[in-house]
């Protein structure tokens, strides 16, 4: 992909692949049990909570906001408090990829 852009001293990177992920191959659905323990600790619905969660990912994802940042959002719009302890330990909460996710 060639590029017009000139940014200063930044070297030029060539994109090698994009890698898309249809139909859940690279990254799961979270587990049943995964999703139920999500939405005790935000006290809602687990239909609720996967319709709110799945929209929501987008800054978390591209890496704009920290789990923190994210997690403190969610359970605001939830309208429930959680703490920094529990951020800290759900961390990437039910991210469908990463390690121990790859088995169904």
């Amino acid at each position: 992909m060639a590029s017009g852009n000139n940014h200063g001293d930044r070297k030029s990177l060539q994109v090698r692949a994009v890698i898309l992920d249809y139909g859940e191959v690279l990254c799961f659905q979270p587990a049943p049990e995964a999703l139920e323990r999500m939405a005790k600790v935000f006290q809602i619905e687990r239909e609720l909570f996967l319709e709110r969660y799945i929209p929501t990912r987008g800054p978390y994802d591209q890496g704009l906001l920290s789990a923190e940042e994210y997690w403190a959002n969610f359970a605001h719009d939830a309208g429930v408090e959680i703490d920094a302890a529990e951020i800290e330990h759900y961390g990437d909460g039910i991210r469908g990829c990463g390690a121990g996710s790859m088995s169904r």
